[in-house]
């Protein structure tokens, strides 16, 4: 019998220690995870290939955030976005539609996070 496929998840961050631990994270909770350094390459990897949810970073600054959340919605792309305090680099109207988690999380945080996008953008897509 095959074995069924995993979730793949997109992560989007600038910072490369942040990146590969939220890789790791990922990785141990069962996804197949693809990983960008900047807004520009998440969304080229969107258009090649879409993940079935993307995970980013929040403070790239307000214009990159939008352009990737907006992308996301577009495409009916589930995100999550990770952010240590302050939301404000997102704008209001989209922070109010996107998933927030906050740094620090654990590795159990961020997997049922991951999760809980994923049931979204399945009922969404119903």
């Amino acid at each position: 019998m095959p074995e069924a496929s995993r979730s793949s998840v997109l992560v989007v961050d600038d910072d490369e220690d942040v990146r590969a631990l939220v890789v790791l994270y990922l990785q141990l909770g069962g996804f197949d995870v693809r990983e960008a350094s900047t807004v520009d390459a998440g969304l080229q990897a969107l258009a090649d290939q879409p993940p079935d949810v993307v995970v980013s970073d929040l403070n790239f600054g307000a214009d990159s955030g939008d352009r990737l959340v907006r992308r996301c919605q577009e495409s009916g792309q589930p995100v999550l976005m990770t952010a240590s305090v302050e939301t404000r680099d997102l704008s209001a109207d989209l922070r109010s539609s996107v998933r927030i988690l906050r740094k620090p999380f654990t590795l159990e945080e961020l997997t049922d996070a991951v999760n809980g996008a994923l049931v979204s953008g399945r009922r969404s897509e119903s």
